[in-house]
């Protein structure tokens, strides 16, 4: 299929033909053909300019060729703001160990996504990177409290209660998510909270 998108991509000009052939390559983990034919057929200013600039920072990073893929990363989000754009290059400054860079564009990404899998990267980072631990650990009870128990988010903050010794907090929290579930009728992530009850 790869290659017939490409032969109609040559015969067409059509880049929506380009796209599906670089997407199966990154599917398919051949970041070599993305990186080269991206750089090859890359136009500025065409509809499809986005998804090529990040397939193509996205294989330059897999490839570990770390300062290109820096450079690239950010041209895709001075040309198009967007999360999943503040992400990719959050991940190359996570990659680098730039763990400020990293959370400021994670942050970006979240001011604009919401999402708790975001907001999971930035408690991370500030847990592990930046030694704001307490910080991290405030951040995830006001989400908790706010916007509920996403079960990862709820993870997170328990491995974090473990790590700080705060083993008081930990079964009424637990104990806490087990009503939530059962009150939401949330089955299967009852059933996960029971385990770590037992």
């Amino acid at each position: 299929a790869r290659n017939l998108y490409f032969k109609l991509f040559e015969k067409t000009d059509n880049y929506e033909y380009f796209i599906k052939y670089l997407a199966i390559s990154t599917h398919i983990q051949d970041y070599k053909i993305v990186k080269d034919q991206a750089l090859k057929y890359y136009i500025d200013n065409i509809k499809e300019e986005e998804i090529i600039l990040r397939l193509y920072t996205f294989a330059l990073f897999k490839l570990g060729n770390q300062k290109e893929a820096l450079l690239s990363g950010q041209k895709l989000v001075n040309l198009f703001k967007n999360d999943v754009n503040y992400e990719v290059l959050g991940t190359i400054y996570l990659q680098q160990k730039n763990y400020l860079k990293a959370y400021e564009f994670f942050d970006k990404a979240y001011t604009i996504n919401k999402s708790p899998n975001t907001f999971l990267n930035l408690t991370n980072i500030q847990y592990y990177n930046l030694e704001q631990k307490n910080e991290a650990i405030t951040k995830l009870e006001e989400y908790i409290k706010s916007n509920g128990y996403d079960f990862n988010l709820s993870i997170q903050l328990l491995s974090f209660y473990e790590k700080e010794q705060k083993t008081e907090k930990l079964v009424p929290f637990l104990k806490e998510m087990y009503f939530d579930y059962k009150k939401n009728n949330e089955l299967l992530m009852l059933g996960k909270t029971k385990l770590l009850l037992v």
